[in-house]
């Protein structure tokens, strides 16, 4: 989208898939100071929301490493996460993968991913 306007310092941009990288080194320094364990199931840490037992956490079950390299199998909500503007307020992550946001209209949901 062009709109011509000059970028400053005060411009904000859509953080996309950067925060990515920054939860990763975030998670990782973690582990290393001994905090965090890459292969524990992650429901042993969440305290607001579960990931539910079904099918695929039957056979495995939902880890940080699995988080982190993409394999967990979280599965978006069909028409989730369009452009967010911030007139639309700050959604918390209970109501994210819950589907109580617009930009999350419909709860996370797991598949088994390799």
């Amino acid at each position: 989208m062009n709109n011509n306007r000059p970028v400053t310092p005060a411009t904000q941009f859509h953080a996309c898939s950067i925060s990515k990288f920054a939860t990763s080194l975030l998670a990782l320094r973690f582990v290393e100071r001994g905090l965090l364990d890459l292969d524990e199931d992650v429901n042993n840490r969440l305290r607001t929301w579960k990931i539910s037992d079904h099918e695929w956490t039957w056979r495995k079950k939902v880890t940080l490493r699995s988080l982190l390299c993409h394999q967990a199998g979280i599965i978006d909500p069909e028409e989730s996460f369009p452009v967010y503007h911030s007139a639309q307020g700050n959604p918390s992550m209970l109501d994210i993968l819950t589907g109580r946001t617009s930009i999350a209209p419909s709860p996370s949901r797991f598949g088994m991913s390799h």
